[in-house]
């Protein structure tokens, strides 16, 4: 069932063809070089995190939007072609958002992305699997660089605000995600903003730079 319908979706293995033997269904997928794992292990100075990582975000939106979730997300089953193209495979595991627990089967995946985050931004050093409830944001090394926004990223997936595709496609352009030329020009359009100029206390984007103040040494109006 779910192969039927992923095979047309640009993230997932595609579905060449099918043969049946007996008792046994063949089945011929676009071949693909390595999975996740490997992949990591065998190209540690090669590999693009930000592009792996917003491919995956988007093939799981694009699942979630056919009303199916994967249930089985892992690096073992992410696969990768000669040219470096990330593919979703295996849905056997898969359920179809018709078959009822809906919210439950979208909270899986996006905890599943949340840990793959990690697993990606650490080459793997950091493991994938980990016991239930954990907080799996709390486990990013601190010294890696961007780890405050790999942490926002990852807790946004777990602990998700309505657990819906929409946020899904909105994490798509989080911080985490944005290129140096994009953080220059957004930086560029806050310090422009007439009310940062004015220091507008009343402004919510100003409220909102000085959110920590209690925590830092020191705060937005400082600056």
């Amino acid at each position: 069932m779910c192969l039927s319908h992923c095979h047309r979706n640009r993230h997932m293995v595609k579905l060449h063809g099918t043969e049946t033997h007996g008792n046994c269904q063949l089945f011929c997928l676009s071949f693909c070089e390595s999975n996740l794992e490997d992949h990591l292990s065998k190209s540690v100075q090669g590999v693009n995190n930000h592009d792996i990582l917003k491919t995956l975000l988007e093939a799981v939106r694009d699942l979630h939007s056919l009303e199916l979730g994967h249930g089985d997300l892992h690096p073992r089953n992410i696969l990768i072609d000669a040219d470096d193209k990330v593919f979703l495979a295996d849905f056997d595991k898969s359920s179809s958002f018709a078959e009822g627990q809906r919210e439950l089967i979208i909270k899986e995946d996006l905890e599943a992305l949340g840990r793959l985050v990690l697993y990606v931004v650490t080459r793997g050093e950091v493991p994938f699997d980990g016991p239930d409830g954990e907080d799996v944001a709390a486990r990013c090394p601190t010294d890696l660089q961007g780890h405050m926004e790999i942490e926002d990223l990852i807790r946004s997936l777990v602990s998700p605000h309505g657990g819906n595709t929409v946020q899904l496609g909105d994490l798509i352009h989080h911080p985490f995600f944005w290129t140096h030329e994009s953080r220059f020009e957004f930086l560029v359009d806050v310090g422009n903003n007439p009310d940062i100029e004015k220091r507008n206390s009343e402004s919510q984007i100003v409220k909102a730079l000085s959110c920590n103040k209690a925590t830092t040494e020191k705060h937005f109006y400082q600056v």
